[in-house]
């Protein structure tokens, strides 16, 4: 197939619009340092596909009852990266996050492997479907705490610890760390 384009964001993306409505970006996608990304209202999704490395610096941003994902490909979140969003999702994607990360409704990744490096990052409602995730970052172990964890055929990972206060599921699951 072709390459995908390029899309670089320099400067401000802001998804506004009805709730029920989704911003797609299929593209090799680079956030620059400064940049933002702003989604006020539904779904902003970004879509990439290997060999190719998006990149996210910056600050993406999201409103209560919003979903950013991440699709296909190689994705990383820079350390000098500030994620703050309602609900995230990974989807076929491998990746780093690295940066500042805090999801305030749920955190779903399916046929992933991503690796949290960042310091205390904050997950909530964790589900993980065919897909793995590590928790380590360079500052060492820590506790992370989350309200409920899901993991189907999935590996949870790393040096963290984790405390689940509510729902917690596992079928075929491996916890290891």
């Amino acid at each position: 197939g072709q390459p995908l384009p390029h899309f670089i964001n320099q400067g401000l993306i802001e998804k506004t619009g009805g709730s029920n409505s989704t911003a797609w970006i299929y593209a090799h996608f680079k956030q620059e340092f400064g940049a933002t990304t702003d989604l006020q209202k539904g779904q902003f999704y970004i879509g990439n596909s290997s060999p190719f490395q998006s990149e996210f610096d910056g600050t993406i941003q999201a409103a209560n009852d919003t979903t950013f994902t991440v699709a296909g490909g190689n994705f990383d979140f820079l350390a000098s990266s500030i994620v703050n969003v309602a609900s995230a999702q990974f989807f076929s994607t491998t990746g780093d996050v690295a940066g500042d990360w805090t999801t305030r409704s749920s955190l779903y990744a399916g046929q992933s492997n991503i690796n949290f490096l960042a310091t205390d990052p904050g997950i909530a409602n964790l589900q993980l479907d065919n897909s793995t995730l590590q928790f380590s970052p360079a500052s060492g172990s820590e506790t992370l705490s989350i309200p409920s964890l899901v993991i189907n055929n999935s590996t949870l990972t790393g040096t963290d610890n984790f405390v689940v206060t509510g729902n917690t599921e596992f079928w075929r699951a491996t916890l290891s760390g």
